[in-house]
């Protein structure tokens, strides 16, 4: 009879421990505290397999997601869709994509490369705020950006952030700028922005 109970309890915990497998790999997947609380499981060739997606549209009527895709060491973050981006009230904000740092485990989001594809219309106020990057590639369809988007956004290994701009100079000087769009420490790593015809220097950038 006792034999018997041991079993069934052994049973019932291996059917509780398989029910929570799905639940664990959703939560992992769609909330940025499972990437945190688990660095070595987001680096590791899993995520070659999984996406980690977010909402980053200002409106409901703006179909934009953040997509982060680790390769190797490198971290990417893309985002796609069409419409404006999200933007932020303050530099304390919670930024999924980037801003970890405040959770109590400590560990930030590695991201080394930025993608705004095609059909994004507008960057965010504070979007890339303290963001520690490598490059940021930006599409021509961008037409707007907020005051204090690249708000003290520095470089991650070297000494630029290099900015790829799809259009050329001239749509890239069209572009309509908040007067603090890119801040006083951000230029001293964001010098220039590189279009399909040339190279605008940012003044004040040395």
């Amino acid at each position: 009879m006792k034999g018997k109970k041991m079993i069934r309890g052994f049973i019932t915990i291996c059917m509780v421990f398989l029910l929570t497998i799905p639940i664990f790999i959703f939560w992992f997947v769609n909330v940025p505290t499972g990437i945190m609380l688990f660095p070595d499981l987001a680096k590791s060739p899993l995520n070659k397999l999984i996406e980690y997606k977010w909402y980053a549209g200002e409106a409901e009527s703006d179909n934009i997601q953040a997509v982060v895709n680790y390769s190797d060491n490198d971290c990417c973050l893309t985002f796609h869709g069409e419409g404006n981006l999200i933007n932020f009230e303050s530099t304390e904000d919670f930024r999924s994509w980037h801003s970890l740092e405040s959770m109590s485990v400590g560990w930030m989001l590695p991201i080394n490369n930025v993608i705004i594809e095609d059909g994004i219309t507008s960057i965010g106020e504070y979007t890339f705020t303290n963001i520690k990057l490598d490059s940021i590639t930006i599409s021509e369809s961008i037409v707007s950006i907020a005051d204090k988007a690249f708000y003290n956004c520095i470089s991650n290994s070297a000494d630029v952030v290099e900015i790829n701009y799809n259009g050329s100079m001239e749509q890239w000087n069209s572009i309509t700028k908040g007067d603090n769009w890119c801040n006083e420490t951000s230029m001293k790593y964001i010098q220039s922005i590189n279009c399909s015809d040339g190279k605008v220097t940012l003044i004040n950038s040395d």
